[in-house]
This record gives structure tokens, sequence and C-alpha cells, in this order.
């Protein structure tokens, strides 16, 4: 089943054709399991968020 960003948080570059999806103008945005970055430039925050997530994943699994 395609995943639809309807009701989502993300981060974009550009809001043009959003559709419904709520744009954030931030580095990160995390909505659920979901995490988006508005471009390129925004590669290290875009990878610690990651890594937190997957931190938080791990501690739940004990």
């Amino acid at each position: 089943m395609p995943m639809t960003l309807q009701d989502k948080q993300i981060a974009i570059l550009t809001a043009d054709g959003a559709g419904g999806v709520e744009v954030t103008d931030e580095q990160v945005a995390i909505d659920g399991n979901l995490i988006s970055s508005r471009s390129p430039d925004d590669l290290p925050a875009f990878r610690q968020a990651i890594v937190e997530q997957f931190a938080k994943l791990g501690a739940g699994a004990s």
C-alpha cells in the first residue's frame, strides 16, 4: 500500500503543490516514522535525527 503524506508534517524547500501536507521551514521534520529535510544542506541535522530515532527504537527493543 503506498504511503500518503496527507496530514503529515514535512520539511521541504518549496511548498508548491504541497496539497494537504503541513510544511515546516526547519532543517528536519519528524512525524511518527517519517523524517524529512529541506535540502542536501540539511544533511547533518537529518543524519542526526535518524541516529536519534534508531537509538529510541533500540532502547525500546529490550
